[in-house]
This record gives structure tokens, sequence and C-alpha cells, in this order.
């Protein structure tokens, strides 16, 4: 559990975050949506003192942050900031181990590098090779998977997408999802994309300058915005638009009714609309479920469902 109580901070004496409170529970991929100047960068580099608060306390795991040592926290909260930032001197393996207790065997640094490549859908013949022998996108690929290496409690992300193209977002963002569920992490990620937010996040966090707007689900959010700040996010960036639930899944996805037995193993939800589909693939983001309708039972595969909503999206700029 992460708890921000009151905190606040200054930088060059403007308040870049005031009285801000957050909790965050185990297991949550929790993601805040903000604009560059906004205090989103802030909250994640207050958590493993980057930089320190100037009012207010933050918890993790029941202890204020500014009891551990800085060694301490660290070592149970990985931090993955916007550039790749890997050691060019040193190999991938290098990179993947360098932060592994010295005690542990050299086997062990194996086994555990090996493990990050299968995750992140590389071959372990990188080991050997230095990083400007990768592409920038394997290049981040392997920078995410070192944050992992620590089998961390937290991993906390710093705009680590935002400069990629979308097709890269995409499978870095599924990739991480493959991440977490593997170390059962605990993540904190910050993005401008409200649309990515509310595909990703269990929990969504939207700031505004030095204030928290709102905290939530993507169904809390979507559907009963806290401000006219918030609102007016969804608005500009076409989330909230309506979508006829069965002309999106005949026509829009291809999807044909049929009739599955009840002794499928895979997961059903009743789904009464466009919403009811989102907060379903929210999830499920990496899973196939039926969604039973009205109108006959749908196989889904959320994939298709955010394929969809991004071009939709696009199309809208």
């Amino acid at each position: 559990m992460i708890e921000y109580q009151n905190v606040s901070k200054k930088i060059n004496r403007k308040t870049s975050l005031k009285n801000g409170s957050l909790n965050v529970n185990n297991g949550d991929l929790l993601v805040i949506v903000g604009s560059n100047d906004s205090c989103k960068k802030i909250i994640i580099r207050l958590l493993n003192r980057l930089i320190e608060a100037d009012e207010g306390d933050i918890w993790f795991n029941h202890k204020k942050i500014t009891d551990y040592t800085i060694k301490d926290l660290r070592s149970k909260i990985s931090y993955v900031s916007t550039q790749a930032n890997l050691f060019n001197n040193l190999n991938i393996y290098q990179n993947l181990t360098i932060s592994l207790d010295k005690n542990i065997s050299g086997q062990d640094k194996q086994t555990i590098a090996n493990t990050l490549l299968e995750l992140i859908d590389m071959d372990n013949q990188c080991l050997n090779m230095k990083p400007h022998e990768l592409t920038y996108f394997e290049q981040k690929k392997i920078s995410l998977a070192r944050a992992f290496a620590i089998n961390p409690q937290v991993v906390l992300l710093d705009d680590s997408f935002d400069e990629m193209d979308k097709i890269s977002q995409i499978k870095l963002h599924e990739l991480l999802v493959r991440l977490k569920k593997h170390f059962h992490t605990t993540i904190l990620m910050t993005t401008d994309d409200i649309a990515d937010a509310l595909k990703l996040g269990s929990s969504i966090v939207i700031v505004n300058d030095s204030k928290i707007e709102q905290v939530g689900t993507a169904r809390d959010i979507s559907q009963h915005p806290a401000s006219l700040f918030v609102k007016q996010l969804l608005e500009n960036n076409h989330i909230g638009v309506s979508f006829d639930l069965e002309t999106l899944l005949k026509s829009e996805l291809g999807v044909n009714p049929r009739y599955y037995p009840k002794t499928d193993m895979l997961v059903r939800y009743h789904v009464y609309n466009f919403k009811d589909l989102v907060k379903d693939c929210s999830n499920h983001p990496d899973s196939l479920f039926i969604a039973e309708t009205d109108f006959g039972e749908f196989l889904i595969e959320p994939k298709r469902v955010w394929n969809f909503l991004l071009k939709r999206l696009s199309t809208n700029d």
C-alpha cells in the first residue's frame, strides 16, 4: 500500500503539487494523466525520493518513506525514465543484471536475464551485444525489463513511452502488462494520453497544474467526470463518444454472434452498452472473454477493441 497524505512540493518557488492525497493498492496499475507542466512527474519522483516533499507524508508498506534509507527504498521501487538510459559501455547482460545483489550467483543472474528477455520477446543472443547494436525500440524494451530484474514491489514509469510512435507504444504497453502479471508488481506511470490511461489503468489519476482533479477507474472517470477540467479533457480527446454496441461488434469489429456452451472456461460478462465493453476489456486486457448481449454472444479480443478506438481517435485528431 502507498499513501500520499496532503503532500505539497514547490519547484523554483512555484507550487508544483498542493495538498495531494492519494492511495495506491498493492497490484494496481495506476496511470497519472496530465500535461508536462503538471504535477504528474512530481508525484512519482517523490515516491522514490528523487525529490523530497516540502509538506505532508508519503507512506509505503505502513512506513514513512523518509524512514527508509535511499538504498533500501530503491531496492523495492524501480524507476524507468523517458529515455532508455542504458549503459553504453556495458553489454545487454550487464545492463539487465547491474542492479542485482552481488551475492546472487552467476547462474542465477543468467536465469534472470533469460527470463526477462523471454518476457519481452527478445532472443538471448543479444546478451553480448552493446546498446548501440540494438534499435531504439529494443533498447526501450531492455530498459523496461531491467526495472523488473530485482523483482521490485513497485515500478515507476516517468513518461517512459510517450516519445515512441503509437504502434511501439501499444507493444510496450502489452509487454508492461505481461511483466506486471509475471512479477505481481504495483505500477505507477505517467502519460499525457488520456486514451492510453483509460485503456491501461486499473486506477487513473487526472491532474491539472498542481492539483489532483480526480481519481477513479476508467468507467468512473468516463461516466462521471468530477470537474469541468476532466469533462473537457475527455471531450477534447473524443472520449465518451457513444457507439451502438451491435453495430460496433458486427460491422466495425466483424464479430459474429454464436452460442458458447456454459462449460466453456472463458470469462463471461453481461454487456449492455459500449461503456460496459470498454470496462470489461480493461479488466481482461490480454485475454479473450465472452460478451453476453441482448442480440447474441460474442467472443471478444480486447486488442481489437483498443485498436478500433485508437484508429477512431487518430481519425478525429
